[in-house]
C-alpha cells in the first residue's frame, strides 16, 4: 500500500498554564491517506484545532512523530516549519480572515507573494484559482461586496492557490446559511476528487461531516471510532486502498482544460477544472 500522505504516531500535545498542564492530545495515532477527505467531530476541548495546528505545521508535537508526505514535522526549526508550511498546506479558516482592504485577488494573492515567482505566473494561479471556485467575476470585489459563502470560496482559492497537497478546515461551514454550506462542501469534494488534495476538516455538524469520505470522533485528545456511524481515524484494509486508488494527481501549475458537461453534475458555476494530463 502507498504510504499515507500523513502518518500520527503517539502524538502528545501539553501547554503550561499557571494551574498546571493542559494536555488537548494525548497518545494520538493517524493515517490520512493521499487524496482522502477526512471529517473530525467532537466536543469544544477535545483536541481537533489543536490538531490542526499541527498538522498545518503552525505548532509542533510536545511528543511523538508526525509524518506529513515525508517530512517528520517534529525535527524542524520554526524556520523550516515556516518553508515547509508555505509549499505543502493551505488553511481555510472558519471566519474566512480575508483582509478588507485587498480585494479579492489581492487576497487569493497574497501566499504567492512568499514564493519566487514571476508576476505573470501569480497573475495566471490567481485567475485559475478564482476560476476554479467560481469568482472569476469577483476578483475586483472586496470582502464587504461578497455574501458569507463568496467570501469562503475566496478563502479557499487563497488557501489552494501555492498547489499544496494538503487542506485544512476548520469549521469551514460553521459561519454559512445552509444553501452555502452546502456549495462550499461540494466544492471541497471537487478539490478532492478532480485535484487529488487531501482535505482533513474539522466539523461539528454532521451534514458537513457527511460529505467527507472518512469521518473519526475526537475525545478526551484521543480519536476514535464512533459506535454509531463514524468510521475509525485509522486506515484500515480496503478503506485505505479506496482512498489511495481515488488519489489522482492533477496540479494546478499544469493547466487547465474546460469540464465536460456530463461531469458538471448541473452546477454551471465551475466552468474549469485542473488536468494534470495536459501542458496549459
Amino acid at each position: 500500500m502507498t504510504a499515507p500522505l500523513i502518518a500520527a504516531r503517539a502524538i502528545r500535545k501539553a501547554y503550561r498554564k499557571a494551574g498546571g498542564e493542559v494536555v488537548p492530545l494525548e497518545s494520538l495515532d493517524l493515517d490520512v491517506q493521499r487524496g482522502e477527505f477526512l471529517a473530525l467531530m467532537g466536543p469544544s476541548g477535545s483536541g481537533k484545532t489543536t490538531l490542526l495546528n499541527l498538522l498545518a505545521g503552525i505548532d509542533q508535537p510536545t511528543a511523538g512523530s508526525l509524518l506529513i508526505a515525508g517530512t517528520d514535522l517534529t525535527r524542524l526549526s520554526r524556520s523550516q516549519l515556516t518553508r515547509w508550511r508555505g509549499d505543502h498546506v493551505g488553511y481555510i479558516f472558519q471566519l474566512y480572515h480575508l483582509l478588507p482592504v485587498l480585494t479579492a485577488w489581492e487576497n487569493v494573492e497574497l501566499p504567492l507573494l512568499l514564493h519566487a515567482m514571476p508576476a505573470a505566473e501569480r497573475a495566471r494561479r490567481v485567475s485559475l484559482t478564482l476560476d476554479l471556485v467560481g469568482l472569476a467575476d469577483r476578483g475586483d470585489h472586496f470582502p464587504r461586496q461578497l455574501s458569507g459563502g463568496q467570501e469562503q470560496r475566496v478563502a479557499i482559492a487563497r488557501a489552494l492557490v501555492a498547489d499544496p497537497p494538503l487542506l485544512v478546515a476548520d469549521e469551514p461551514t460553521g459561519d454559512l446559511d445552509r444553501d452555502s454550506a452546502t456549495a462550499i462542501l461540494a466544492l471541497l469534494r471537487r478539490l478532492v476528487a478532480e485535484l487529488g488534495k487531501t482535505i482533513v476538516m474539522v466539523t461539528h455538524d454532521q451534514r458537513a461531516a457527511a460529505a467527507a469520505r472518512r469521518a473519526g470522533w475526537s475525545s478526551r485528545g484521543r480519536c476514535r471510532r464512533d459506535a454509531r456511524r463514524l468510521q475509525s481515524c485509522r486506515t484500515r484494509g480496503t478503506a485505505g486502498a479506496s482512498a489511495s486508488a481515488a488519489y489522482r494527481p492533477h496540479r494546478l501549475g499544469r493547466g487547465l482544460r474546460p469540464v465536460p458537461a456530463h461531469r458538471r453534475r448541473g452546477d454551471a458555476s465551475w466552468a474549469r477544472a485542473c488536468d494534470g494530463r495536459r501542458a496549459g
